[in-house]
């Protein structure tokens, strides 16, 4: 199976806002064809104009409609911190975040950005139980959850699927070897888990 045409992949935050809609957004224009993006928290929360004051979203709310909120509230202070532009990105992409949690599609690969989101995914893949008996490998990228970083992350993720891409319909047999030689060119850890879907 070609990683690129073929792998279903997941990509998944806590907001589905900058880490996994980044890394969305450059996966999609280096043509990988089944990429979905995904949060894990219980609302969609950006910072706000005083840190003990984040904006907070349901799901259901568009990115269209979080610009325009944001847009409103404070045009200038939320240009400057690039979140206009983010959930502009994020709007040429999709329509909403997506909770993961409210999604039962199967994947291949699905990527996470922190450790805490790697260990909500992997118990909610546990709690769910087995249908097809198909491995699905979860492995997790730190990625701190600023605009910066966010590319930096975009980038290693797409490096490492290159390489899984390298083996082709093989990638799974190879995929700890491949874990391995990325840590070491990258200096990066990665955590990895096969869950049975």
């Amino acid at each position: 199976m070609s990683v690129t045409e073929q792998a279903r992949i997941a990509l998944i935050c806590a907001s589905n806002q900058n880490r996994s809609m980044e890394t969305h957004d450059l996966l999609v224009k280096k043509g990988f064809r089944r990429v979905q993006s995904f949060g894990t928290n219980s609302q969609v929360k950006l910072p706000g104009t005083a840190a003990d004051k984040p904006n907070a979203y349901t799901f259901a709310t568009t990115y269209k409609e979080i610009y325009e909120d944001l847009k409103k509230k404070d045009e200038d202070f939320y240009t400057q911190k690039g979140l206009l532009n983010m959930v502009l990105r994020n709007s040429r992409i999709k329509d909403r975040p997506q909770r993961f949690q409210d999604n039962k599609d199967e994947f291949d690969i699905i990527i996470t950005f922190e450790d805490r989101v790697f260990d909500i995914v992997c118990e909610e893949l546990r709690n769910r139980g087995t249908n097809s008996g198909r491995p699905l490998h979860v492995i997790n990228f730190s990625v701190k959850d600023t605009p910066e970083e966010a590319v930096i992350g975009a980038i290693h993720v797409h490096s490492f699927l290159k390489m899984l891409e390298e083996f082709d319909d093989s990638w799974e047999d190879q995929i700890d070897d491949v874990i391995d030689e990325f840590q070491n060119s990258s200096g990066r850890p990665l955590l990895h888990s096969v869950v049975f879907q």
